[in-house]
């Protein structure tokens, strides 16, 4: 069964494309593949996230093998479930849902898909995309918007009004989203000049960052830049569009007086640093950040003030290849308006950022052995005297890392597959290291793999018993260190490869969940 992704009920005034589908493809359709026992394959899903504590209504455009699908997701606060009419899901997103990216998977008694990338965010969503025909489509300060691009010179406009200095942050995801095409920003006056433009080539996604200090009304247009050999009629450009501010004082300070527009890059902000004077009962140690530049270690407990607005706290501190790197944030004075946020940085580039909040924590895997940032800052760029924290950061852990090339498997009853498992380890687990599954329904076995300590490949034997039943789900992979107490276990992943991003172009590129069918031959 084929399905053409239909409008969301929420999508009036969703923007068509001057490029129409013939017949009845702009509407809820279902066509007859006129193969029986096809496998299912997704070609898009519209809006690709959703805000936390709310419902959205899904699009999915694809063929499915059985109606309806179920669906998997990695976070019990994500919950998927289709509704009565093809093509449409329902996605209720609890208010203790994790936000950042997610993966999903859709699936029956015959198998499941690749798992697709689906966003929780903080931010107020809104699913429609404005139509080209009519006015641009207001777009809220802050927030995050969804629209899809479905041919290859459509652009979509969005209209805001400033009412005096502010700060503006625009960021899309497209590519890590597995879209078929790059987008580009533009941002454009009242009288239609050019104000500010996105720098970014294909395959990255676009980011543009201005001060606004008078008063009127802008447009921010998004085009694509390019687009590979898809027909975006079919597959369209699927993108969110978050718009982030700060504090009209920061914007203020920043510019020139009589300036209207200033895109050219910010001041450089990152020394300007405002520690707090030490109180009677510190945490220990409290100590300034330029202390820590770079330090062997980043461990203990640290205070500080995010104070003015702009301001940020880095911490810089050398990691090894695979430590696990934990930190925790609060917030002392819960008064204020301060929402902390964790950036891991290297080289100006942003490899790992925690959920702003109350309370934000924060596990990082150094990729490979140098020197790292980690960024103490507020979510919306503010600050204030009553922005204060508590940084807590645990000691490194060593990691095993383990990796496989695939991450769906099939079986039939009586057949066993062999698993290869490549190992990477640090000397402190130089040891004898053992390789299992977890979540295996009972009529499979997997035995279990033991790596001698010069070992670096394992090959893990899944057997399906010959009155097996039909099973389709997920399960996991472990390598286990017997010898340290107590015993730790290490997840074995497996590389995301997406249909149009690159090789780690996506917001998600590994998983640690598997997933097995078994079925009949």
């Amino acid at each position: 069964m084929q399905f053409a992704a239909p409008n969301p009920a929420s999508g009036a005034g969703h923007r068509r494309t001057r490029r129409r589908l013939p017949g009845k493809a702009l509407a809820v359709l279902l066509l007859t593949a006129g193969l029986r026992g096809e496998e299912t394959r997704v070609d898009f899903i519209y809006p690709a996230g959703g805000q936390v504590g709310t419902t959205v209504a899904l699009s999915v455009a694809g063929r499915f093998s059985s109606w309806p699908m179920s669906v998997w997701t990695d976070d019990p606060g994500l919950r998927i479930t289709a509704a009565d009419a093809p093509g449409h899901f329902q996605a209720v997103i609890a208010t203790n849902a994790t936000v950042g990216p997610h993966l999903i998977r859709f699936h029956d008694g015959s198998g499941a898909t690749s798992p697709w990338q689906f966003v929780v965010g903080d931010l107020p969503e809104q699913g429609a995309a404005p139509d080209p025909a009519e006015d641009p489509a207001p777009l809220p300060l802050p927030g995050m918007q969804n629209g899809r691009l479905r041919a290859a010179g459509e652009i979509h406009r969005w209209r805001f009004e400033v009412n005096g200095p502010l700060t503006l942050e625009f960021e899309a995801a497209a590519t890590r989203l597995d879209s078929p095409a790059t987008l580009g920003l533009r941002l454009l006056g009242e009288d239609g000049a050019v104000l500010g433009e996105s720098t970014n080539q294909p395959p990255v996604d676009p980011a543009l960052r201005c001060l606004l200090v008078k008063a009127g009304a802008c447009e921010l247009e998004v085009r694509p830049l390019a687009a590979g050999p898809v027909d975006l009629a079919a597959a369209p450009v699927v993108y969110r569009l978050k718009t982030t501010t700060a504090a009209p004082a920061a914007s203020a300070a920043l510019v020139p007086r009589g300036t209207l527009f200033e895109s050219a890059p910010l001041p450089d902000l990152s020394s300007r640093v405002i520690i707090r004077e030490a109180p009677d009962n510190p945490p220990e140690p409290v100590l300034h950040p330029e202390a820590l530049s770079p330090t062997d270690g980043l461990a203990g407990s640290f205070g500080g003030f995010i104070n003015p607005s702009g301001d940020e706290d880095r911490f810089s501190f050398v990691a090894r290849r695979e430590e696990i790197h934990r930190y925790r944030v609060r917030k002392v004075n819960p008064e204020s308006e301060f929402l902390p946020v964790l950036r891991v940085q290297a080289a100006g580039e942003v490899l790992a950022e925690s959920p702003s909040g109350l309370d934000s924590t924060l596990e990082w895997t150094a990729p490979t052995d140098g020197t790292y940032a980690l960024v103490v800052t507020d979510a919306r760029g503010a600050g204030g005297p009553d922005f204060a924290y508590e940084l807590e950061l645990a000691s490194p852990e060593p990691r095993v890392a383990a990796m496989t090339r695939q991450h769906t498997f099939t079986l039939v009853p009586g057949g066993r597959l062999a698993v290869a498992i490549a190992i990477s380890r640090p000397d402190v687990y130089g040891g004898v290291l053992t390789v299992t599954a977890t979540g295996l329904p009972a009529d499979v076995i997997a035995g279990s793999a033991i790596l001698a300590p010069d070992a670096d490949t394992a090959v893990l034997e899944l057997k399906a018993a010959d009155g097996a039943r039909l099973f389709s789900g997920p399960f996991r992979l472990l390598v286990l260190d017997p010898l340290s107490s107590p015993p730790r276990t290490f997840p074995v992943t497996a590389p995301l490869q997406g249909r149009h991003a690159p090789p780690g172009g996506l917001l998600l590129n590994e998983t640690d969940t598997f997933w097995l069918t078994v079925r009949r031959p």
